[in-house]
């Protein structure tokens, strides 16, 4: 069974693009005119899901890669002396895989290195969506907080009077959050639909917006109880400087801004090529359309392989996860969810709950599979590790 888990982690490495065996590097074994060298070993470990590299590692773990790459040198020998290249099928497969290949190595090279939002590119976000960086006028409110009305109007009339906040607040203030604080609230924005330790009033936040900066406000009811409060001072609306936002632009516009350029580059390209609809793509009239449920998981995940656009790879494998949930790729087009947010739409929000969903599942996902999601949580946004030939 471990033999044949490793022959699975070395085909896929196979069919995402790591060639064959008889690189340059020293010599470690033959099979017919094949030669395979410490080269070929190094590049199919780098190649490896990341938590199935430690069974590779070490002096046993090397020889069982050997092993596995010399099975896999026998499959194609003997898969060439049947000619299995010139079986449409068989050579339908290889175009296939030369096609999704070909696409990603474009992508990968051409577009995802432009995909990042670099400290330019969110500084021109900034400036050219200033109101979404723009803090709104505050008001920095002071507030008591008594149980009857009567009580309240009694607490206006000492204030009135010059007594100071602080003592009236500490002796007669019935809510203990503002007693701890001597009766300060807020910075209040204006307009706002939930005032710092009080909730949602309108009428209080009518209020602190209106009344001129202080005055003793009249009692005001709410649920907490009866208050008079004052606007110590104003704060006028103001731009927040950038380096304070620059989190923020990275976590909440990294996907909107990957799929601009991704638009922008592809969009070059059809130019470049010439576009031409040449009819809806629509069933044919003799042609019963396929439903969304009834696409096979194999089919759907085949389309989102063979496809460069990260939405459309999303949308395919989303529809395997919802209408195939028992299909035993439906865990791994869960793990491909987390990964295409992460790597190719720096969304790590969306990346890790989708993530986290292969790590909690026990029953579809096998324990390779939730080391790797656990490993890609763990390293989002890092640069990936380098291997030495």
């Amino acid at each position: 069974m471990m033999r044949l888990c490793m022959l699975g982690f070395l085909f896929a490495a196979l069919l995402a693009g790591c060639g064959g065996s008889g690189g340059d590097g020293e010599p470690v074994a033959t099979i017919g005119k094949h030669t395979i060298t410490m080269t070929d070993l190094d590049r199919r470990l780098a190649e490896m899901p990341p938590g199935a590299m430690p069974q590779f590692e070490g002096e046993e773990g090397r020889r069982r890669l050997l092993e596995g790459v010399i099975d896999e040198e026998a499959f194609l020998l003997a898969a060439g002396d049947m000619k299995l290249d010139e079986n449409p099928e068989v050579r339908r497969q290889i175009d296939y895989a030369v096609r999704r290949v070909l696409i990603q190595a474009y992508y990968q090279r051409e577009v995802a290195p432009y995909t990042q939002m670099t400290q330019e590119d969110m500084l021109v976000w900034y400036e050219e969506h200033p109101d979404e960086f723009t803090r709104p006028e505050e008001s920095e409110v002071r507030q008591i907080v008594v149980g009857t009305e009567q009580g309240a109007l009694d607490m206006r009339r000492r204030l009135l009077a010059g007594e100071p906040w602080e003592p009236l607040v500490e002796k007669y203030c019935i809510d203990e959050p503002t007693k701890k604080r001597s009766g300060l609230i807020g910075p209040v924005p204006k307009n706002a639909s939930i005032i710092p330790l009080v909730g949602s009033s309108a009428e209080l936040a009518r209020m602190i917006d209106t009344i001129t900066v202080g005055k003793i406000s009249p009692p005001v009811r709410t649920g907490k109880g009866f208050h008079v409060l004052t606007v110590e001072r104003r704060n006028p609306s103001a731009l927040v400087p950038f380096e304070k936002v620059v989190d923020m632009i990275r976590r909440n516009h990294s996907a909107t801004f990957a799929e601009k350029i991704r638009k922008e580059k592809v969009g070059a390209l059809r130019e470049k090529y010439g576009v031409k609809i040449l009819r809806e793509p629509t069933a044919a009239p003799d042609e019963k359309p396929v439903a969304e449920g009834e696409r096979p998981a194999a089919k759907l995940f085949e389309l989102a392989q063979s496809t460069a656009d990260p939405q459309a790879r999303l949308k395919y494998y989303d529809e395997i996860v919802r209408n195939h949930p028992d299909d035993p790729v439906a865990c791994e087009a869960q793990f491909m969810i987390g990964f295409v947010y992460s790597e190719e739409l720096h969304d790590f929000d969306k990346a890790r709950t989708a993530l986290e969903k292969v790590v909690n599942d026990d029953k579809r996902c096998g324990e390779e599979m939730r080391k790797n999601a656990r490993w890609l949580i763990e390293n989002m946004g890092s640069e990936p590790p380098e291997f030495q030939d």
